[in-house]
């Protein structure tokens, strides 16, 4: 039992040392958001070998899809479920 509490005790403790270490950036870095990286740090250029297109702030897609947020992605979930409730015989071939 005691030697259940150390390591119950130890575990708290490490994972509280843990959680003290801190990314960080420069401000160099930072500085290259928007520019050579795409808001999320991603590299805005294509890869070398082409597999990977350049990153173009998601003008690829329609105006429509770009202006979708997460509110508005939940209502047409519903939307769909409620249809797909009421006839589910045409999703069943999905």
């Amino acid at each position: 039992m005691r030697k259940d509490l150390s390591k119950i005790v130890l575990a708290v403790f490490a994972s509280a040392v843990v959680s003290q270490a801190h990314a960080g950036v420069s401000a160099a870095e930072a500085a290259k958001l928007g520019a050579e990286l795409t808001p999320i740090g991603a590299t805005k250029a294509a890869n070398a070998a082409g597999t990977i297109p350049a990153w173009t702030n998601g003008s690829m897609f329609p105006a429509e899809s770009r202006s979708l947020t997460p509110a508005k992605l939940e209502t047409l979930r519903s939307q769909f479920e409620e249809i797909r409730k009421a006839d589910p015989a045409p999703f069943n071939k999905l």
